[in-house]
């Protein structure tokens, strides 16, 4: 974006943003998103096991990527192996534990594809410390009986214990008759297998409950965790089947317990190496054992302890959904050599290593190492909010992936408790190939609805706050501390953490379920806690941003940001040009405010304007603003698409698809001042492309006004019918309901709407009668409980009473919202004809749970008369327009009424006659082009085009000058000043390609291209290039970076194709340059050079996007020589083949010297068009030469 501002003429220019006065601007420097994801050593999924070898080394077994880390002693990563890697690829198998011999082999426990009844096939793989697999054999199976094989471990001798539970599994109850005894010499159903190191199976040592964890010491002391959890049910009678059986087939006896000393009682049990029973250490539901010089411990959930202490060494995060059962542990031990012990940690928080130093110490303290890469570090996948300090801070929203990489996409359900995490980004720093995306630590929920709200950052140190606490994360690990409001709260207050914001070592917390503001110094101390409201008639804050002595509340609804001291005192507020989605505050205390509409707005403390732009693309959904040290602005923003339809039915199925999401970075310019609040807002932008071109080729010039204008407001009554009956209460219907009309509230302006809340489940009950104060109607939705029946029809009832009653206006608009899950037990439908018959409007929000029904759903719209006012769970897009329809302000539809554009050419560049689009007059004798426009509207602004061509070599501006002078659609005079940009003209010697030679260049022909990239991404293209600070991938997506700025996009479409082992469409051919640049970014390289394989991707591609008239163009770049073991090179030339006679000009790239260059030159149309870069850094001229031949020949 550039300078000028709409102002008024008939007002002083300081109040109205004359154009010269200094003001600012932001301008796009990037934008972060596709962060490709790439399985890293030391970042982990899942941990779920450890071991360590004899010297040092650490192994984690990573069960959602199904790969062992490699670590050093301090924790550092070496590498990864895959792990099974003795099964064939079409089967699927999956780790389960792992140990570490004391010769340094690492034995994995697999388990495998289901078979039948029950059955799953087990084996033991043996792994060099490299990770070469060296031997494995398999588990006995025992026939159809169910075995299930859980951990294990290597003695001194080299022989392997595997713990093993039978059918007699107490958490499972068999049909069938009574038990009957063992046979002689049977196998108990529960125990510890042992097998000679070859596999053949030794010795059987019986355990008295199931066998779970083990582990042992040197001298052969084994140690077993003995689980005797109480069975779901009491055993059937004597010869009666189960009414509910398991999948296990019917007929098979439950075997006895075998006869031992050791008691039937849950905690671990310690057998001599001669495997006698010894010992048994009482515990409640033990998880993990290990055993090593420092003694042995024992874990359970989110504690260690020393076996045989009380309490424990360590106290792990207890909160969140850390999901400690089921199998999934939150900590795996490991006692080294070295005297230390280890852990692993599964947990929402973190993924990792602990390393106690110094086990003995109460409390012991760990080292943490390790990294959370679960959700992949990725993206960003879905940035919900946004934050900045010495580094950005990016919390990701819930979803889902969906499919295979790299065909998947992202999704977001209705409900479901998807974990999240706050990513961490380095701040801008001028452009780059790559996305700064550093690390990200994990975010805990405790619900399915009441997820992680806001993000802060004070320096590094990040702040996150969901409904009930806000906590401080100093670094990628542990939470420093946890702050819930609720222990301000008063008997009739419901607390609900909607924003945070940090800065200076305080933290501001924005609790709108007891309408307050919370001050927090660094260490989570309460320093103030104060009132939202003053004495007005006070709207409903959003968002609240702190610097120095101030708290500023975005009071999206009126329009306005409040300013508060820190101890709550009342200092004003100021009108926003649109009501503010967010707020921020910069490094010298000014305010940053995201409007609704999509526009971004600067001012100073006291309200003064300083900025406006409008964001990219408003197509795209933004979401929030921070503004960093420097001044540098971050808006995160999403594109959600509907998820498609199956039947007639959306049960079930996510509500979007993610379909672009990432970061937009701003950076200042200098600009004139806005107009003060209330007028309209006009930015003009002027561009052309292509930036550089040779003398004799023309130049796009386009010219673009955004602007918005203040709406009008529409009275209106609204009565909140919220359905509190039990069934709110499944699948977090009753919590969704209350976040949806949170988002609603706040964008209603309580000087035109006032609000009431009816609540319905058995009968009905006035919660709120119809007022202005909506702090209190939001504070009293989010206190709702849900139980009893369901009856509609007497909720819509009183609410027609309040809407007819005293209170009623009759000149308002009136409208019942009906807020359910849609499974109602009456018949409403009588209700709402009475509503209707009483001029009233019905709408509905309906949040699906089980109980939910399609019926109700048709028969709820049908009440409404229109589908279109009742939606099922809505989105966050859905409901801002949702609540355009509640009266809230109602957006000018108009921009100008009237604009006029005088462009004026310099003289040493030529206007190509009538290629002005729309239609403009042109006075050659001034060089001067003319728009006048009439009724210009606010959505599409204005958007003006035409060609020049430069006359002379150098670097040159497109214009003298550009103004408008308009008249608003409010009746406003005012002027505007467009930027000038540049275009480089090149003479000097280049290229001459015959039969196109043409003294002094080549005139591009106006045939557009449809150029498709070929990008080598295979393992290789991961080396340094030349000057070593990037890969030779980096240098690669550089160089395409700057070819697309040689072409004429968008009348020239790219398109990206990658291939490494397989080959993707990465770019559809497109004629939108940060789509392509986006592509580039986030190519990731594998194994694998498939040269055949890109070329068929570019043969698909051409033919699906090639335009009517474009000439077809692809570029391949390659480091490397064709997999000829996996295809010939005669597959190669069969796709190059296809290319041509689909008339496409084929170019080939050889990067380095390990190429074949004879292939590559019979890929290319003709011989000259097969070049050569030794390094990576001659990339960037090699791909200007093609850009300057294809303008010789693009003519065809």
């Amino acid at each position: 974006m550039a300078a000028g501002w709409a102002g008024r003429a008939d007002a002083a220019p300081s109040a109205q943003g004359d154009p010269a006065a200094p003001g600012m601007t932001y301008r796009l420097v990037d934008t972060w998103r596709k962060a490709p994801w790439t399985l890293t050593a030391g970042r982990f999924g899942e941990t779920a096991d450890i071991s360590s070898g004899p010297d040092g080394t650490v192994y984690v077994l990573d069960v959602r990527y199904n790969v062992v880390h490699v670590l050093d002693a301090e924790g550092r990563p070496r590498g990864l192996f895959g792990v099974p890697q003795s099964t064939g690829t079409g089967e699927y198998w999956s780790p389960l534990r792992l140990d570490v011999g004391f010769d340094g082999q690492v034995h994995v426990l697999v388990r495998g594809p289901f078979l039948r009844g029950g059955v799953f096939p087990h084996r033991v793989e043996r792994y060099a410390p490299d990770g070469r697999l060296v031997d494995f054999f398999d588990l006995p199976m025992r026939g159809d009986v169910t075995v299930m094989y859980h951990d294990v471990g290597v003695r001194l001798d080299g022989r392997v214990y595997v713990s093993r539970t039978g059918p007699d599994n107490p958490f499972i109850v068999w049909p069938g008759p009574p038990p009957t005894p063992l046979p002689p010499g049977a196998v108990p159903p529960d125990g510890v297998d042992v097998f000679a190191r070859d596999g053949k199976p030794q010795a059987v040592v019986a355990t008295s409950c199931m066998p779970d964890s083990l582990d042992l010491d040197r001298d052969g002391t084994l140690y077993v965790v003995n689980r005797c959890p109480a069975a779901f049910s009491e055993p059937p009678p004597p010869g009666n089947p189960d009414p509910e059986p398991s999948g296990r087939r019917p007929g098979v006896a439950r075997a006895e317990a075998p006869t031992l000393d050791m008691p039937k009682q849950e905690g671990v049990a310690v057998f001599a190496s001669d495997h006698a029973f010894r010992d048994l250490v009482p515990f409640n539901n033990p998880e993990d054992v290990a055993v090593g010089p420092a003694g042995a411990f024992v874990s359970r959930h989110a504690e260690i302890f020393a076996l045989r202490e009380g309490r424990p060494l360590y106290v792990g995060p207890t909160g969140g959904q850390h999901s400690a059962f089921f199998g999934r542990v939150v900590f795996r031990l490991d006692v080294p050599a070295d005297g230390r012990l280890l852990a692993s940690m599964n947990h929402c928080y973190f993924q990792g290593l602990l390393a106690f130093a110094r086990p003995a110490d109460r409390p012991a303290t760990p080292r943490l190492a390790g990294a959370l890469d679960n959700p992949e570090l990725e993206g960003p996948p879905h940035p919900l909010r946004v934050a900045a300090g010495d580094d950005v801070a990016v919390l990701q929203g819930r979803y889902t992936r969906l499919g295979v990489r790299p065909n998947h996409e992202h999704v977001v359900m209705p409900f479901g408790a998807e974990a999240q995490t706050v990513q961490r980004y380095d701040r801008y720093g001028g452009p780059t190939a790559a996305v700064p995306l550093r690390s990200q630590l994990g975010v805990c929920g405790d619900s399915e609805t009441r997820f992680t709200r806001d993000v802060a950052i004070d320096g590094r140190t990040v702040y996150t706050a969901d409904p009930d606490q806000v906590q401080q994360r100093p670094d990628d690990g542990l939470p420093a501390w946890t702050f819930a409001p609720a222990v301000l709260a008063g008997l009739d207050e419901t607390p609900f953490l909607q924003a945070v914001s940090a800065g200076g070592g305080r933290v501001a917390l924005l609790d709108i379920g007891r309408q307050k503001v919370v001050v927090l110094d660094a260490a989570g101390t309460v320093l103030h806690d104060w009132p939202i409201a003053t004495g007005d008639a006070n709207g409903v804050p959003v968002d609240l941003a702190l610097h120095g002595d101030r708290v500023f509340l975005a009071d999206q609804g009126r329009n306005r940001i409040v300013v508060r001291g820190l101890d709550g005192a009342d200092l004003g507020a100021f009108p926003t040009h649109d009501g503010p989605l967010a707020v921020a505050a910069g490094p010298t205390g000014d305010v940053f405010v995201l409007g609704r509409g999509g526009w971004g707005f600067r001012y100073r403390p006291d309200g003064t304007p300083v900025a406006a732009w409008a964001m990219p693309d408003r197509a795209i959904d933004a979401l929030d603003l921070a503004v960093d040290g420097r001044g540098y602005v971050y808006v995160n923003h999403v594109r959600r698409d509907p998820y498609p339809q199956v039947g007639g039915s959306r049960r079930g199925l996510p509500e979007y698809t993610l379909a672009q999401a990432g970061v937009w970075v701003f950076a200042p310019a200098e600009a004139g001042l806005p107009p003060a609040a209330g007028a309209c807002v006009a930015v003009p932008d002027k561009r052309a492309r292509p930036a550089r071109i040779p003398l004799g080729a023309t130049v796009d010039v386009a010219l673009d006004v955004d602007g918005l204008c203040p709406g009008t407001f529409a009275p209106a009554q609204v009565i909140i019918a919220f359905d509190t009956s039990r069934s709110m209460t499944f699948d977090g219907a009753l919590e969704r309901a209350q976040s949806a009309l949170t988002a609603v509230l706040g964008g209603v302006d309580n000087r035109a709407v006032e609000v009431g809340l009816v609540t319905f489940d058995a009968g009905a009950t006035l919660a709120a009668p119809l007022t202005r104060d909506l702090s209190d109607i939001r504070a009293r939705i989010l206190a709702l409980a849900a139980d009893g029946d369901t009856r509609m029809a007497a909720g819509i009832d009183l609410a027609v009473r309040e809407l007819t009653g005293p209170r009623g206006d009759a000149a308002a608009r009136r409208v019942v919202l009906v807020v359910s899950d849609g499974a109602f037990k009456d018949e409403p439908a009588d209700a709402a004809a009475r509503a209707r018959q009483a001029g009233i409007d019905l709408y509905g929000l309906v949040f699906s749970t089980q109980e939910s029904s399609d019926l109700a759903v048709v028969n709820l719209q049908a009440m409404a008369g229109d589908p279109g006012r009742v939606l099922v769970d809505p989105s966050v897009v859905d409901l801002d327009r949702f609540v355009a329809t509640l009266g809230r302000d109602l957006a000018q539809a108009g921009l100008f009424q009237s604009i006029t554009i005088d462009d004026v050419i310099p003289a040493n560049m030529r206007y190509v006659a009538g290629s002005a689009r729309p239609a403009a007059a042109f006075d050659p004798a001034r060089n001067v082009l003319t728009w006048t426009l009439y009724d210009v509207p606010a959505a599409g602004g204005v958007r003006l085009t035409y060609t020049l061509l430069p006359l002379e070599c150098g670097s040159w501006p497109t214009n003298v000058e550009a103004t408008a002078r308009f008249r608003d659609a409010l009746g406003h005079s005012g002027r505007l000043v467009f930027p000038v940009p540049e275009v480089d003209v090149y003479c000097g010697v280049h290229r001459i390609y015959l039969p196109f030679a043409v003294a002094g260049g080549c005139v591009r022909p106006e045939r557009a291209l449809d150029v498709v990239l070929v990008m080598d991404t295979s393992s290789s293209m991961r080396e340094p290039a030349p000057d070593g600070t990037r890969t030779k991938l980096d240098a690669a997506r550089a160089a395409a970076d700057a070819f697309v700025d040689l072409l004429r996009l968008p009348s020239d479409h790219v398109g990206v194709v990658a291939f490494n082992r397989a080959a993707a469409r990465a770019v559809e051919l497109t004629g939108d340059a940060d789509r392509v640049r986006a592509g580039l970014r986030g190519l990731a390289s594998a194994e694998g050079t498939r040269i055949d394989l890109g070329l068929a991707a570019a043969v698909d591609l051409v033919a699906a996007g090639r335009r009517p008239g474009a000439l077809p163009v692809v570029v391949l770049l390659t480091d490397g020589l064709q997999n000829t073991d996996q295809a010939p090179n005669g597959a190669v030339l069969a796709q190059a083949a296809a290319l041509k006679a689909a008339g496409a000009r084929v170019y080939t790239i050889g990067l380095g010297g390990d190429i074949d260059r004879d292939l590559l030159r019979a890929v290319a149309t003709s011989a000259d068009r097969y070049r050569e870069s030794p390094t990576a850094d001659d990339l960037a001229r090699i791909y200007a030469e093609i850009s300057e031949r294809l303008a010789c020949e693009g003519g065809g």
